[in-house]
């Protein structure tokens, strides 16, 4: 009997694995087909990763890339598409300079906004979480672990603004109920 009981134990497990994997294959393959938008981040700790991870695994150099703080970050729309922003709302131009360092340039020319947050530190946390020695190889290879295509974060990019039509304005991708 105890052996019956280990094996439909074993096959149940097996069968959810299956379906687990064929879900997610199911998943990476929308997310390539683009026929889901990525996650602009749920909140700017989310929108400063998915910037980060940006930098590290877009398979290409840029003209320049500027870093800094959220003061950098409002130039993005002005900029030409050979520039890439590298910069964190909440945070300062170390902790690029640190993740350009740590990576490598690829960028002819590199500006930093230069303010009180040279002063400030690099943000250990948010490096910790990119150049992790076993995540990093992973998303760079299986673009369906980053940030930008975590489900919850998509779903939320569609939900919000049409539970919330009238009232919805865009805040890193999620809407945020006007607060009157």
């Amino acid at each position: 009997m105890p052996s019956s009981t280990f094996s439909s134990e074993l096959r149940a497990a097996a069968r959810l694995l299956v379906v687990s994997m064929l879900l997610g294959g199911i998943y990476a393959g929308v997310l390539r087909l683009g026929i889901l938008r990525p996650s602009r981040g749920q909140d700017q700790w989310q929108a400063n990763l998915i910037q980060a991870e940006e930098y590290l695994y877009e398979p290409k150099s840029w003209n320049a890339v500027l870093t800094g703080s959220s003061m950098t970050t409002r130039l993005a729309a002005t900029l030409p598409a050979d520039y890439f922003v590298l910069a964190f709302a909440s945070g300062n131009a170390m902790t690029g300079l640190e993740l350009i360092r740590q990576t490598g340039p690829r960028m002819r020319v590199l500006f930093v906004e230069a303010n009180y947050s040279l002063k400030s530190r690099v943000d250990e946390a948010l490096l910790g979480r990119l150049l992790h020695p076993v995540r990093d190889p992973l998303k760079a290879r299986l673009p369906v672990l980053r940030e930008k295509n975590q489900p919850l974060g998509i779903l939320g990019e569609y939900l919000v603004p049409v539970v919330f039509p009238a009232e919805a304005k865009p805040c890193h991708g999620w809407a945020v109920l006007d607060e009157q």
